[in-house]
């Protein structure tokens, strides 16, 4: 690739969305996760910067995210880009920071709009990764990817709309780990509430469920098995739990 060949390539800027994180790895060997939308947005800006019509094809996505992982090795390169399957959007925070500054240059007519449906995208679309459509909202990509936890219900909101490219990100070889570190707010005390957000769009029956009524039809097993139980005090604290969930 010519603007950035290198790691080193990278180094040579007075950016500091670059020599922030960079200093601060220098020092802790790790990121922090804003520092890495910080360097993708140093890249992808720094790339579009020298040609705002420049399309980026899948082995650049792959050589920018394979050299950000040679000058930070603790990383993972899936954190910054996930290559497209059938039906599935390519992702990461290289492609993302690509989505948004394409998308903020077609708002104000500097380039052209290209709509193809996510559907439509193969492995084999190497000439260029423009996905512009109704299927993909990057502004929420950016809400759920970012630090901002400030509006809970705007998060859940754009957590629902990137509900089908999410569930396509998990069928790729993405570990469990990268998915969490990709939505900073899945690690907060309140984000499994996101997963019950995709539970119920998966199986909207469970909202129904009664697990009290569930439980009830099964108490008279409960009391035998305590009864059971030679430790007195544990038999009381089980019976008590359970008197307490009625």
């Amino acid at each position: 690739m010519d603007v950035f060949p290198t790691k080193e390539s990278l180094t040579v800027t007075e950016s500091f969305e670059f020599i922030i994180p960079y200093a601060y790895y220098d020092t802790n060997e790790c990121l922090e996760e804003d520092h890495r939308g910080k360097l993708s947005r140093y890249i992808i800006h720094s790339v579009l910067g020298k040609n705002h019509e420049r399309k980026l094809n899948k082995d650049d996505f792959k050589h920018l995210s394979t050299i950000l992982v040679e000058l930070f090795p603790t990383e993972v390169e899936s954190t910054y880009f996930v290559p497209s399957t059938r039906g599935c959007a390519p992702a990461g925070k290289l492609y993302s920071s690509y989505l948004n500054l394409r998308n903020s240059l077609v708002k104000v007519g500097l380039i052209g709009r290209e709509t193809r449906r996510v559907g439509h995208v193969s492995e084999q679309n190497d000439s260029s990764m423009d996905i512009f459509g109704p299927t993909i909202d990057t502004d929420a990509i950016e809400i759920i990817e970012g630090n901002d936890f400030s509006n809970k219900n705007a998060i859940e909101r754009a957590w629902k709309q990137t509900y089908e490219i999410r569930e396509e990100t998990l069928k790729t070889e993405i570990s469990t780990i990268d998915y969490v570190n990709r939505y900073p707010y899945l690690r907060t005390p309140a984000g499994y509430e996101l997963f019950l957000v995709d539970a119920y769009e998966r199986a909207p029956e469970i909202k129904e469920l009664n697990l009290h009524s569930s439980i009830t039809r099964i108490s008279s097993k409960i009391i035998r098995k305590v009864k059971n139980i030679r430790n007195e005090a544990l038999a009381y604290d089980l019976l008590k739990q359970y008197e307490n969930g009625k």
